[in-house]
């Protein structure tokens, strides 16, 4: 398995690293194996568990993250895939969140960020061409 976030590169950095932050920490409410276990250090301490797997952070223009998060979602099962769009981003309640894209299609939103969990093979077709975020 594999996992990638991929970001609107034109963000200043405070938008990109609340983006990852909003689709890392969704991803792990949904896919329980990507968190390890607490560890123990030499010291006693506990350490909580932190990801389990490697997540490149790739960048992509705002209209390929659109169409990226739209082939991810017509591969079906095989992969996790969350947005973060505009509409999230500018909606400060999860209900006005949830309103406001009853009304919205696809078409209408801009992403800011896309997550894909799922098959390495699967990901590196949808993923392989674009570059790691700098």
């Amino acid at each position: 398995m594999k996992c990638v976030i991929v970001l609107d590169e034109a963000l200043p950095v405070g938008l990109l690293a609340n983006t990852a932050a909003v689709l890392g920490l969704s991803l792990g409410n949904h896919v329980a194996e990507l968190i390890g276990p607490d560890i123990i250090d030499f010291d006693g301490l506990m350490h909580k568990g932190i990801t389990a797997v490697p997540i490149p952070i790739l960048a992509a223009d705002r209209d390929p993250l659109k169409s990226l998060y739209v082939t991810a979602m017509e591969e079906g099962k095989e992969l996790q895939v969350i947005g973060f769009n505009t509409t999230a981003q500018q909606c400060h309640h999860y209900e006005l969140y949830s309103q406001t894209m009853m009304q919205k299609s696809v078409d209408e939103l801009d992403y800011l960020g896309v997550c894909i969990y799922g098959p390495k093979k699967i990901i590196n077709r949808l993923c392989g061409q674009l570059k790691l975020l700098r």
